[in-house]
């Protein structure tokens, strides 16, 4: 028996969310990143300390939701902890992005 880390497996992105890479394709390279970061584990990244953020509450999202950054890019995502799902929510670059 192997005994590990078990991932976390990626929802289907909201609207708002996919709506966003359809109009800045040239982001589209981060997602790989993006979900390599956040299955393996959504709470913080070892290598880049700052990449993953926990988002104080507000109206705009959910209580459980995290910030995760690349370059200008900023993705916002919740979690669904007992199933060990990541929902990705939003997208947008730094200043636009919905939870400042």
């Amino acid at each position: 028996m192997i005994v590990g880390k078990t991932k976390w497996e990626l929802a289907e992105p909201k609207k708002q969310f996919l709506k966003f890479f359809k109009t800045h394709r040239e982001k589209t390279k981060y997602i790989p990143v993006f979900q390599e970061d956040v299955t393996e584990n959504p709470f913080y990244q070892p290598k880049h300390p700052k990449r993953i953020k926990k988002l104080a509450p507000q109206d705009d999202y959910p209580p459980d939701s995290y910030r995760w950054k690349m370059s200008d890019l900023r993705i916002v995502y919740s979690l669904m902890k007992k199933e060990k799902i990541v929902l990705p929510l939003d997208a947008d670059v730094a200043g636009d992005i919905g939870y400042r």
